[in-house]
């Protein structure tokens, strides 16, 4: 029996995303699979995507930090330790902080973080009470060494950790910085 199938020019495009409830109070390691700007009702923001890595592999969980905004004269800016500010700063290495100019969130794909989800609930239309989870907010943070190094042994060969944006440049951006100091001090009037 031959069956026959008809197959599509342009197939939907959908994301692959598993949605899990953490006990509140759970820290969660994960790995940005996504951020982009997004438009706010009072000022722009960033919506972050991550996927989970400890203690679950996979799953998906969003986030959004808004910029905020002057009172004198309505510009937006990054306050020093708020949400945004403390994404960039579990994302970026102070190298990476040092030489971009403005906010960048594409270059915080691949990163590591790791943050303290709690629980909130709404009801839906049909009434039932829906839990799930929220990134906590002020806990957002680099993961320490040491939960890396469980990570890369419990994950070996899987290649979820691999290094993105750039790996070499990285590990040899602090030599550089180490090696040219002493030309650049010469050279610099202050």
């Amino acid at each position: 029996m031959n069956e026959e199938f008809t197959t599509m020019q342009e197939a939907p495009v959908v994301e692959l995303k598993r949605k899990k409830l953490f006990e509140d109070g759970t820290t969660v390691i994960a790995k940005i699979a996504s951020a982009l700007w997004v438009k706010g009702q009072y000022s722009p923001g960033v919506a972050v995507e991550y996927k989970t890595v400890s203690p679950e592999v996979g799953y998906s969980i969003r986030n959004t930090a808004w910029l905020s905004t002057a009172k004198k004269d309505g510009s937006h800016f990054v306050r020093s330790y708020g949400e945004l500010d403390l994404i960039q700063r579990a994302a970026l290495t102070d190298v990476e902080f040092f030489l971009q100019e403005n906010v960048q969130p594409e270059t915080w794909v691949g990163r590591p973080v790791a943050f303290v989800l709690e629980q909130r609930t709404y009801e839906n239309e049909d009434g039932d009470e829906v839990a799930y989870n929220v990134v906590k907010a002020g806990t957002t943070r680099k993961p320490t060494e040491e939960e890396l190094a469980k990570l890369r042994e419990d994950l070996a060969g899987t290649g979820i950790l691999a290094e993105t944006n750039g790996k070499a440049e990285l590990e040899a951006a602090p030599e550089v910085v180490e090696d040219s100091e002493e030309d650049e001090l010469e050279e610099v009037p202050f």
